[in-house]
């Protein structure tokens, strides 16, 4: 099966772009960070000033809080809150154990040991 930019294809073994990545993206990046007390001051000042529109004042708020804090977690659960329990099936779609039926198991048998 042909490939790359030109549909001619790759030769094994060889990457389709051998220098890699521009040196420039990293010096853009850089210049970038160079950057950074000036934009948390701006952020800093639309946050406080009470002029501002609402809308400017709240996103200034949170890119502020999130570079300070990070970006709080999110819980991945199911529609009732609880963990979601995970359905593994071959391909011929035939059930097999979840990861809930697993757990249970997994623990009623180190209690029947503990018990023993």
């Amino acid at each position: 099966m042909d490939g790359g930019i030109t549909g001619k294809g790759f030769r094994k073994g060889q990457s389709g772009n051998p220098s890699g990545r521009a040196k420039a993206w990293g010096d853009v990046a850089d210049m970038a960070k160079q950057h950074t007390p000036m934009a948390i001051s701006a952020l800093a000042r639309i946050a406080s000033d009470r002029e501002a529109p609402p809308s400017a004042i709240v996103a200034a708020s949170v890119a502020l809080l999130d570079r300070g804090w990070g970006r709080p977690a999110q819980a991945i659960t199911g529609s009732d809150g609880q963990p979601l329990a995970i359905d593994f099936r071959w391909a011929d779609s035939t059930p097999t154990v979840t990861i809930t039926q697993a757990t249970r198991t997994i623990e009623a048998t180190a209690a029947n040991l503990q018990t023993d």
